[in-house]
């Protein structure tokens, strides 16, 4: 099977005072040459998750790495 790999980048809980997002999905995008990646408030609400349902059940996405908070937060 093809990888198709989706980065996902949250940007809620902090996340994005804490860290440069942008920064970080150009690295995703340039240098690890991921096609796909995505930014979002908070991939833990119901539109977050309906995004990443969305890409694996078009066939976009076949791996999804979520890069977010801790579930304790």
């Amino acid at each position: 099977m093809e990888r198709k790999p989706g980065v996902y980048l949250c940007q809620g809980c902090g996340i994005g005072e804490a860290i440069d997002v942008a920064a970080l999905e150009k690295i995703v995008t340039g240098e690890q040459k991921t096609a796909h990646c995505k930014k979002h408030a908070a991939f833990c609400s119901d539109e977050g998750v309906a995004m990443i349902r969305a890409d694996i059940e078009s066939g976009a996405v076949n791996q999804a790495i979520i890069a977010a908070c801790s579930p304790r937060v």
